[in-house]
């Protein structure tokens, strides 16, 4: 990593701990022996922090905490030819990032954005990100009000992006509805995503609806059995290919077995098995994880194991790091 990437970085965090609605709003933190001051929920962030050793995404680690006092997270992640260095902060509703992030496995660098987006749950949504190489950069505003018992989002949001060359104005319009039925022993969900993204000046039009089911049994206090099944449908074309959407259909099977646990400072924790089906690309992947409890980490942590094959290709072993909340 150059002298400058970490410059860069470091002004970055100094940026978003500054700008951070909340900054001054937060009680001086414990100093540890080493003089480092840890927030009080420093430990409950760490559950956030997704490690990445993997021969499809490379190999460093995504959104670990540093002991600021509001949450300000670093990912390093290096990728053949570039590595992925950035900064971000969710703070009051509001997404703040900087930095070079993924932009594909195999891409020659990766992708510098600078993001600032106020998107709560609902009311006024604004935000504004900008993105190098031609990829989508934007700014929009808009409001999201919930209705029937707050299970129904309507959002709306108006805005100017550009993507290559073409710069132009869009509107958006999204619904989302869920379902679910919850018992002891098993829970079932439904979840419909209908959206539109409007061109006018450009003259173009799409329209996407994502059907999503799920379902969890729990046969045994230890043994968790879940599925799920995404249909999308799509008419129409955006002309900023960025915010398109195309047909597509993936399946889930997981189950993953909690083996008792004691207090010892590292044990066995969970056995998971999961297998994924990509119907639109026809390619299936099995995966198992063996996952480990250790003492002072909000999730169980440990390798992953897989395969995955496909109808028009040869299989390709998969290995990596995966968790699993406690």
């Amino acid at each position: 990593m150059t002298r400058l990437s970490l410059f860069s970085l470091a002004r970055g965090a100094a940026l978003l701990a500054l700008l951070s609605p909340a900054a001054q709003a937060q009680a001086p933190a414990p100093s540890s022996p080493f003089g480092v001051q840890f927030p009080p929920d420093y430990l409950g962030r760490l559950g956030g922090t997704e490690p990445v050793a993997s021969s499809e995404s490379g190999f460093g680690v995504r959104n670990f905490p540093l002991p600021f006092s509001v949450p300000v997270s670093i990912s390093l992640v290096k990728k053949p030819n570039y590595w992925e260095t950035s900064l971000n902060s969710r703070v009051d509703d509001t997404t703040y990032g900087i930095g070079i992030y993924d932009n594909g496995l195999n891409a020659k660098e990766g992708l510098f954005k600078v993001v600032a987006d106020h998107d709560p749950w609902e009311g006024w949504q604004y935000g504004a990100m900008y993105q190098n190489q031609g990829a989508l950069s934007r700014v929009n505003l808009g409001y999201a009000a919930l209705f029937d018992d707050r299970q129904l989002r309507l959002l709306g949001n108006v805005g100017l992006g550009a993507q290559g060359d073409l710069l132009t104005p869009y509107g958006q319009l999204q619904a989302t509805r869920t379902f679910s039925v919850a018992k002891d022993n098993y829970n079932l969900r439904t979840s419909l995503t209908g959206r539109v993204f409007a061109y006018p000046v450009a003259g173009k039009a799409q329209g996407s609806l994502d059907t999503e089911f799920g379902a969890t049994v729990r046969p045994v206090p230890q043994l968790n059995l879940s599925a799920t099944h995404l249909e999308r449908f799509v008419v129409g074309e955006a002309a900023l290919s960025a915010q398109g959407f195309s047909r597509y259909q993936e399946s889930n099977l997981d189950a993953t077995y909690r083996l008792p646990t004691s207090e010892a400072p590292l044990e066995f924790g969970a056995l998971r098995s999961r297998l994924t089906q990509y119907w639109t690309s026809e390619e299936t992947a099995l995966r198992g994880d063996l996952l480990f409890k250790a003492e002072g980490l909000p999730s169980l942590i440990g390798p992953t194991v897989g395969y995955r094959w496909s109808k028009n290709a040869e299989g390709a072993w998969l290995f990596g790091i995966t968790s699993l909340p406690r």
